[in-house]
């Protein structure tokens, strides 16, 4: 009489499936832990590579300025000539690592640089095939003995058992083939092509075995099942489903016609091996999800690392500019007022040769920590920095409220918008008046600069000539602040509010 599998069997494979199921599950959670890891390991990328293209265009450049600043500085009181070429060449060299900054900001930053390229080392996707086929092997292998030794009852014949044992090594080679090409439906990327032809093959594959060893045949009417829920459209897959699980129980029925069909112990039986098949159906069609979602997960992890990276770029990018125009431009309007007062006024072109040099170290400070976590500046530091540029710049500058006590975040906000607001005034007027005015009512926090002499090149309140109001826009946006500019006849006003308390 024909028979279900033997007890020990099942419970092998049932242990596998759960094992299999539950290390997918496990890798999908870690995929999940893992995109964190990832994304900073893009924005630790993206640092490491703006550090350097920084230190090259910039930072080594600043450093030559020095050099020559100090050169300037020891030959001042003995041959004038060496010290004002010595200063000029600081200034030549403090105009190209500007021009480098600006360059350097204008360019896409999405395509700016190395572009960030994916890894295409999936692990995960990779384990999960790797189980699944392990899964459907392993049901081969029962399935060879099962052809080879029997439990229960004699196979077929003994004159068909090498036919019987062919026909199973090409039914279990044809399964696993078939199968790992079905279960790439699981991964997103839709059906398989002929997809309607490899299933019926499957089919046939499926149950050509009974005519060799009976019931024992219908090993794999569970792959059979889980790839018609895989294929099917949703309105056929579990009519699929049902009717593959049925069979098993139907053949099963069939082949024991001959003993007691009705009798309570073979029913038992076929209904025991259809809920069998149904079980391995379902726990084939978990593992091809499974795996396929492990295959989405990992695409979506590299994905959002590459968005990090480019926010990060982004973010290094307005720090590039916001933190070192002010700078850079220092450098080159100190070198041409040095070149003015060597000869007339030695004593205070040394003073602001010392000045130049204190700038340089303040500009490769600036650059060192742009690709750090985050830039912290000091708005009185900046105050200060502001009075020392456009009063060597020939501009009265009047400040009111410095010194008032601010929020550390609003105050490094703050003090980048100055410096930006000090570069525009430099770059884009003929100023003579400047005013900055900081003060703090109602819960917010105001700067407000303004000066004469704005021209056509300032930038516009709306839109803007360059990226710099743009990024301040956004830096001020995300504390929760509003930044606002209008320019009336010849003066420029810029007013940022900033909610004292920053969550």
């Amino acid at each position: 009489m024909p028979h279900a599998p033997g007890p020990g069997a099942v419970r092998i494979r049932v242990a596998l499936g759960l094992f299999a199921l539950s290390r997918l599950s496990q890798l999908v959670r870690d995929l999940r832990a893992a995109q964190e890891e990832l994304a900073t390991a893009a924005v630790d990328r993206e640092r490491l590579a703006t550090q350097e293209q920084l230190r090259r265009l910039i930072g080594d450049r600043v450093q030559q300025v020095a050099q020559h600043a100090r050169a300037a500085l020891r030959w001042l009181s003995t041959t004038p000539d060496d010290a004002r070429g010595e200063i000029a060449a600081a200034g030549v060299i403090a105009r190209q690592a500007a021009a480098k900054s600006r360059r350097l900001h204008a360019a896409d930053p999405v395509h700016r640089g190395t572009p960030y390229e994916p890894s295409r080392t999936m692990t995960a996707p990779r384990t999960a095939r790797a189980v699944l086929v392990t899964v459907v092997a392993l049901f081969a292998a029962q399935n060879l003995l099962n052809v080879t030794m029997p439990s229960g009852e004699p196979p077929a014949p003994r004159q068909h058992l090498a036919a019987a044992v062919l026909v199973a090594i090409v039914v279990s080679l044809g399964i696993l083939a078939l199968q790992w090409y079905h279960s790439g439906a699981g991964s997103g990327g839709g059906r398989p092509r002929h997809w309607r032809y490899t299933l019926a093959v499957q089919a046939v594959l499926t149950y050509i075995q009974v005519l060799f060893v009976g019931s024992l045949g219908t090993i794999f009417v569970a792959f059979l099942a889980a790839s018609g829920l895989l294929l099917l459209p949703r309105a056929w897959r579990w009519a699929w489903f049902g009717t593959a699980v049925a069979s098993v129980s139907a053949i099963y029925l069939v082949l024991a016609s001959g003993e007691s069909p009705s009798t309570p112990t073979v029913v038992i039986r076929a209904v025991y091996t259809a809920a069998i098949s149904a079980g391995f159906g379902l726990m084939a069609y978990g593992l091809s999800r499974l795996a396929g979602l492990a295959v989405r997960l990992a695409h979506r992890r590299e994905e959002l690392a590459a968005v990090a990276a480019v926010r990060e770029r982004l973010r290094l990018a307005r720090d590039t500019h916001d933190l070192l125009g002010l700078g850079l431009s220092t450098l080159a309007l100190k070198s041409d007022l040095i070149a003015a007062l060597i000869g007339p006024d030695d004593a205070r072109a040394a003073r602001e040769l010392g000045e130049l040099l204190h700038v340089c170290a303040t500009v490769r400070s600036d650059t060192a920590r742009i690709a750090g976590e985050r830039p912290q500046l000091s708005l009185d530091a900046e105050l200060a920095l502001a009075t020392d540029v456009l009063t060597s710049s020939a501009i009265h500058v009047h400040i009111t409220g410095a010194g008032r006590a601010v929020p550390q975040a609003v105050d490094n906000v703050l003090a980048i918008v100055l410096r930006e607001a000090i570069t525009n005034i430099l770059r884009h007027s003929q100023a003579r008046q400047c005013a900055i005015t900081v003060e703090s009512e109602d819960g917010l926090v105001r700067l407000r600069v303004s000066n004469d002499g704005a021209t056509s090149a300032t930038p516009l309140p709306a839109t803007g000539t360059g990226h710099g109001l743009d990024n301040l826009r956004t830096r001020v946006a995300g504390c929760g602040g509003i930044l606002t500019t209008r320019r009336t006849g010849g003066t420029f006003v810029m007013m940022v509010e900033l909610p004292a308390a920053q969550g």
